[in-house]
């Protein structure tokens, strides 16, 4: 004898046969699986703050040379557009702050005068990684000559200083060149004597001969073939390095 539903168990069987069936997961394999959202990059910077050139402490591992050719043109700078970035810096204590960038420019500044400054919460040792490496990123960039002769074509700069740089620039000759950051230390300097005495062999008038030389720091591999190719028709004996 069959049983019959109770009110309850009718109005659940209907409900149930009104559901919409699951739909199964794909096996198909020409659908690609979602890309991963890219790494969130953290802000570390804290805010923006004037503070009084005393509390900045300069960073004494700096390795940053800074030449007089570079602090003429940066106050040069400075004198005829202003200060228009910040320094970077993080906290020591309630009246000390170290500086990470923008040594040169700190010293342009007056004693006594507030200065504006973006205050990042990194710690000593990531305040060393981006010390380290903020400029060196920053050399690897090259400069397009064509598209910097159209910016200041009908630019007149006041101070020679920078109408100079912009025209070493366009000339092909990096601002660098001759300049104490460029010049090898006393360490590499042992290294190119060494390695010139492998290719003089044992000629002792070589030994005695005084030896007169620049190193040339270029922005990428066609700025050092161009100058590598000017400098061997004006006769001078020169060769290319990779450091």
């Amino acid at each position: 004898m069959t049983r019959k539903k109770t009110a309850a168990e009718a109005t659940e069987s209907n409900a149930a046969a009104k559901r919409p069936a699951k739909r199964k997961p794909s096996s198909s394999s020409g659908k690609s699986a979602p890309s991963a959202k890219p790494a969130t990059i953290r802000d570390r910077v804290l805010g923006l703050q004037s503070i009084p050139k005393e509390q900045i402490v300069p960073d004494p591992d700096n390795p940053k040379i800074h030449t007089p050719q570079q602090s003429a043109a940066l106050a040069a700078g400075l004198q005829e557009i202003g200060f228009t970035g910040a320094l970077l810096v993080r906290k020591l204590d309630a009246k000390r702050f170290a500086l990470l960038d923008g040594h040169e420019r700190l010293g342009h500044f007056a004693d006594g005068e507030s200065i504006r400054c973006l205050l990042t919460d990194l710690t000593a040792e990531e305040a060393r990684k981006l010390i380290a490496t903020y400029d060196t990123i920053g050399r690897m960039a090259g400069i397009d000559t064509e598209k910097l002769a159209s910016l200041v074509k009908d630019v007149t700069f006041d101070a020679v200083e920078l109408q100079q740089l912009v025209d070493k620039v366009l000339a092909g000759v990096d601002d660098l060149v001759g300049s104490a950051a460029s010049e090898p230390t006393d360490a590499e300097h042992v290294e190119l004597d060494a390695e010139a005495d492998e290719e003089e062999g044992s000629d002792e008038s070589a030994d005695l001969a005084d030896s007169f030389r620049i190193l040339i720091t270029c922005v990428d591999e066609a700025q050092q073939m161009k100058l590598l190719e000017r400098f061997e028709k004006e006769g001078l004996e020169c060769r290319a390095l990779i450091v």
